[in-house]
């Protein structure tokens, strides 16, 4: 029976149950024992009467402690269970919790996504801290949209704005140009130095769901960071372990049909600077445009420290 509470919505209607059926059996018992202390009937229900009542009343508040119990169990700790070892459907608070507890052990990260601000954000610093804290690189990948081509910008600035959540800072195609570029500068610079390995691949077709892949779990996202977020992990044994490993296969498989990205730095190595930022745009052949106010904006977009789960 347990097995079918894993849910928030099965264990909502296990607690009402249970709190209904505490709260009729109380009432119940208390109409009883009302029944038999003021009733005048026969001497053997006049002698037995103490009896009863205490019997009801201990009946009673076991029920009462056990549902506190059965509440507390699942409130606590069915949530923790189900990312764990079964497919779960969480929380962003959840998801936020379960990505960090990843970036603190995994040795790879692998984001199919589109614009991934996510990663640029949270996992690139996180990963990079821990490569340096314990002296070997870490892997991460990227499959982003290709921001060479108008059309999938266009198509994903049109998806979005079809969605309830809407944020100022990116409601125009060319917003999203940035977001991207931003990541592919943000994961060129920490390509050079020693501490992760970062490839780079741009997709030509648009999806509408995320997958990132780490070591552990496998995290299904919608571009809304309000919308839960389905797990499912690879820990030996756990009844997942066969959905997580097809998934693996199938995105390092749609790898195999891209070519990653070779990128270079300009010689300066500083991208803080409108020369830089334009010089290394140019150099890899990306899209963009040459103003100051294009360059500003990106440069923007690589400093933000933006997370939407927080």
């Amino acid at each position: 029976m347990f097995s079918q509470l894993r849910s928030t919505g099965n264990r909502r209607a296990f607690l009402i149950l249970a709190a209904l059926g505490t709260l009729v059996f109380v009432v119940a018992s208390g109409a009883v024992s009302y029944w038999i202390k003021n009733s005048h009937s026969s001497a053997l229900l006049n002698a037995t009467q103490d009896v009863l009542f205490s019997v009801f009343v201990a009946l009673a508040t076991g029920t009462i402690t056990a549902g506190v119990l059965v509440f507390l169990y699942f409130s606590l700790f069915a949530d923790t269970e189900a990312g764990l070892d079964t497919v779960a459907c969480v929380d962003p608070k959840t998801t936020a919790r379960l990505h960090k507890e990843d970036l603190r052990t995994t040795d790879t990260w692998f984001h199919d996504g589109h614009i991934g601000r996510w990663v640029r954000t949270e996992a690139l610093p996180a990963l990079s801290n821990r490569a340096r804290d314990h002296g070997r690189p870490l892997s991460v990948v990227l499959a982003l949209l290709d921001p060479n081509s108008e059309q999938l910008c266009d198509q994903y600035s049109e998806y979005r704005s079809l969605l309830h959540h809407s944020e100022p800072q990116l409601t125009t195609p060319e917003h999203f140009l940035l977001e991207i570029l931003a990541t592919i500068t943000t994961a060129a610079l920490y390509c050079q130095g020693p501490t992760l390995d970062v490839r780079i691949y741009f997709k030509q077709t648009l999806g509408f769901t995320r997958v990132d892949i780490t070591d552990h779990h496998v995290f299904r996202t919608l571009v809304d960071p309000r919308a839960p977020c389905v797990v499912y992990s690879r820990h030996e044994g756990a009844p997942t372990q066969s959905f997580y490993d097809a998934t693996r296969a199938g995105f390092e498989n749609r790898l195999d049909a891209l070519a990653p990205q070779s990128l270079t730095l300009p010689e300066t190595r500083d991208m803080h600077s409108y020369e830089a930022i334009i010089s290394f745009l140019e150099l890899n052949n990306l899209r963009h445009r040459t103003d100051r106010d294009f360059a500003d904006s990106l440069l923007r977009r690589m400093s933000s420290t933006y997370n939407p789960y927080r």
